[in-house]
């Protein structure tokens, strides 16, 4: 996979996430900061990928963390649309 077609592929993952607030422990977490999260987590994914390979120890972390951004992520979107 190309660095273009990894870009691509994130930013459609990252499309499917628009709407909604997050909250942490704590304190309020807007949408935008959540998407800087995961944008953050992307460009780092990107890097990794293509400094040590897709198939690295660490692009495979950094990919499971940006899962779980995006799992969090549609997990409370799907909570606001039932409320």
């Amino acid at each position: 996979m190309t660095k273009r077609q990894l870009e691509d592929s994130l930013r459609k993952q990252t499309r499917n996430f628009i709407e909604d607030s997050v909250q942490a422990p704590n304190e309020r977490v807007t949408e935008e900061s959540i998407e800087e999260s995961i944008e953050k987590k992307r460009n780092e994914l990107i890097k990794v990928g293509t400094s040590n390979g897709l198939h690295s120890k660490k692009a495979v972390e950094v990919s499971q963390q940006l899962d779980q951004l995006l799992n969090k992520y549609d997990r409370l979107l799907k909570k606001k649309i039932t409320k």
